[in-house]
């Protein structure tokens, strides 16, 4: 089945609905046909689309400051969720720069106090040996 611009017609359906046109009003009388029917055509899709606008009219005049005001919460809400992310962001940042300050102090610390406890280990060491001898 071929979907053409009418709605699920096939193509050999319009071929019997031409041929019954002419076979009912003769070859003379199509083109003032076809006419009428382009006119029929065109005041009717006229027509819907005036009652699209006075169905959607009221709607809109609902809808248009709802969605105003709902952008503007929305807006409210992602810059206040921006702001508090920027903050927390800051304060982990710090935190986690103090926390590396800290694990480098204690490094600096340890290495300082391995040099400073090996003479003593190798004095340690050195007792215990002459103690053992």
């Amino acid at each position: 089945m071929v979907l053409t611009g009418f709605a699920f017609i096939d193509s050999f359906e319009i071929v019997i609905i031409m041929v019954a046109v002419v076979l009912l009003f003769g070859p003379q009388k199509l083109p003032e046909i076809a006419r009428d029917l382009g006119s029929f055509i065109s005041k009717f899709r006229d027509a819907s689309s005036s009652i699209k606008q006075e169905i959607f009219k009221p709607v809109e005049n609902v809808y248009n400051p709802l969605k105003e005001d709902f952008d503007t919460q929305f807006q409210e809400i992602k810059d206040s969720a921006d702001s508090f992310i920027e903050k927390n962001m800051k304060e982990v940042d710090e935190v986690t720069d103090e926390a590396k300050n800290q694990d480098q102090q204690e490094s600096d610390d340890s290495t300082s106090n391995d040099n400073s406890q090996k003479p003593l280990e190798n004095n340690s060491l050195g007792s215990v040996s002459r103690e053992r001898k």
